[in-house]
């Protein structure tokens, strides 16, 4: 792919209105700005609302040929959103799509292929920020600091069969970046847009996985 022909639609988050009790999808605005420091001129994206089983046939309709599973919303809060992510999973599977899954989208690719999550200290991985060791070509090959705001993950021994990890929380060894085995799907615990400026070896990674560079 080049960057003219990638076209990623990114999930939303749940929000109630407090007001009027509606419920909307939100974004948070931090992906308009990593998106800008992607690419020369910035990447275009399309934002995919919660409609469920028939958010596939939108994304379709739209040019998506990527998708990026955002953060926010702890796995079961939400079941529209839920089901919306399970929906698109089995579309992309079925062609071959490359996927990016952040912090909750990470652990949405882990319930797809039917893996569990536990609860992580709270002091070490929500609000907070620690070392990784990247264990794959896919993630970084040193040691580097990236945030976390989860208070659910993994340990490799909860890896389903089709996952595999890429890097490590090197204080406690939870997954904090993963790959399927025989799709184009990363995850990573980290939420890169939430730095103040994109680090570059994030801006890699997602480079490399819609097959950005030469």
């Amino acid at each position: 792919m080049t960057a003219q022909h990638v076209l990623p639609g990114i999930t939303m988050r749940v929000m109630r209105d407090p007001a009027s009790g509606e419920q909307r999808d939100a974004l948070a605005r931090d992906w308009a700005r990593f998106f800008s420091a992607f690419s020369p001129g910035g990447l275009p994206w399309v934002m995919l609302p919660n409609v469920e089983e028939d958010c596939p046939a939108l994304a379709q309709s739209l040019g998506v040929n990527a998708l990026l599973l955002s953060g926010g919303d702890d796995l079961g809060v939400t079941p529209e959103r839920d089901r919306t992510e399970q929906a698109l999973l089995a579309w992309a599977a079925a062609r071959h799509l490359p996927v990016i899954g952040i912090c909750r989208g990470m652990q949405m690719l882990q319930h797809f292929f039917g893996g569990g999550l536990v609860r992580l200290a709270v002091e070490r991985h929500v609000r907070a920020r620690h070392p990784i060791i990247g264990r794959g070509p896919q993630a970084a090959s040193e040691t580097r600091e990236v945030n976390s705001y989860h208070q659910w993950g993994l340990f490799p021994e909860h890896l389903p069969p089709q996952l595999e990890s890429l890097a490590l929380c090197a204080a406690d060894n939870s997954v904090e970046a993963l790959r399927a085995r025989n799709l184009p799907w990363l995850g990573l615990m980290w939420h890169p847009e939430r730095e103040v400026e994109a680090h570059p070896a994030d801006l890699e990674l997602f480079r490399r996985h819609w097959g950005l560079v030469p």
